[in-house]
Parts: structure tokens; C-alpha cells; sequence
């Protein structure tokens, strides 16, 4: 019986191994296939952009009233980079909000290198960034502004943040 044991045993060693954890589907699942043509103008809009922000930092490292709006920026690098790099395009549309997106990085980009923020004085949906003090990453949010704040700015108000 123990040699019978001690067979089966070895046996089982020279087998390989069986996977303990079935394998996930990953999440989000790969989006469209994006031309290459259409991906590399993506990609290098997204590194001039990138660029931008790295010439800002630099520019303002010793000026943070203004190297706090960078982060206003920083997440439409992020969310067209994340994109590319993660292949998370699921409609033909979301390549034109990309490029969109990269237009207004870098508007913003351009106004901040002037000293400008006016973005951050505009009414309706205002989309922002700030940097999460649990990771350091950089994350958007979204306001919605009243247009009573431009008229009456000191009257209390509700405000949404999504």
C-alpha cells in the first residue's frame, strides 16, 4: 500500500500544475482597434502635451499660487494617455472627445504659461484636478457653477461637485 502511495505521489509531481484562481476576463475589456495613423497622431499630441506640463512644473516650481493649477491640465494628459496606453476606446466618437481633450489641455496649458487661469471663472460644468495625497495621482472633478456667481458672488448658494 505505501509503495503504492509513494508511486501515485510522484506521479502527481511531474505534472504541471493546475491553476488554483480560474482566469479573469480583464476589466475593462480591450476597446476598438484604432488606426494606426489616428493612434500615433493621438500619441504625439498627447507627449507635446506632456511636454507642456513638464516645462510648466519646472516654470513654476517656485510660484505655487500657480503650480496648484496644474493639475486643472494634467488630467486631460492623463485621460487621453490612459486611453492610448490601455486600449480603452470603445466607440469611433470617443477619438474625436480625445482629440478634443488634448485641445483644451492644451488651451489651458497656454494660459497658464501666460499667468491666466480663466477657467477657473467660468459658469456651468467646470471640470478640474487636484493631486490625491493617497497616491499622488492626479484626478479630475467637476463643478457646476451657477450663473448667479457671476452676478451676485457673495450670495449663498448650493453647490454640486460630482
Amino acid at each position: 500500500v505505501a509503495l503504492g502511495l509513494a508511486a501515485t505521489a510522484l506521479g502527481q509531481a511531474n505534472e504541471p500544475a493546475k491553476p488554483l484562481v480560474a482566469k479573469t476576463p480583464r476589466v475593462p475589456a480591450i476597446g476598438i482597434e484604432v488606426a494606426a495613423d489616428v493612434r500615433t497622431q493621438l500619441r504625439e499630441q498627447t507627449d507635446a502635451l506632456g511636454q507642456e506640463i513638464d516645462a510648466l512644473a519646472r516654470r513654476y516650481a517656485e510660484t505655487p499660487p500657480l503650480l496648484r493649477y496644474l493639475p486643472d491640465i494634467q488630467i486631460y494628459h492623463k485621460a487621453v494617455d490612459w486611453a492610448l496606453r490601455h486600449q480603452i476606446f470603445f466607440r469611433q466618437s470617443e477619438l474625436e472627445t480625445a482629440r478634443e481633450l488634448l485641445a483644451t489641455g492644451s488651451e489651458r496649458a497656454t494660459q497658464l504659461a501666460n499667468g491666466r487661469t480663466p477657467w477657473t471663472r467660468v459658469t456651468g460644468l467646470v471640470v478640474r484636478g487636484y493631486v490625491s495625497r493617497l497616491d499622488d495621482s492626479v484626478q479630475p472633478y467637476g463643478l457646476v457653477i451657477p450663473q448667479s456667481v457671476s452676478t451676485d458672488p457673495w450670495r449663498k448658494r448650493r453647490l454640486d461637485v460630482w
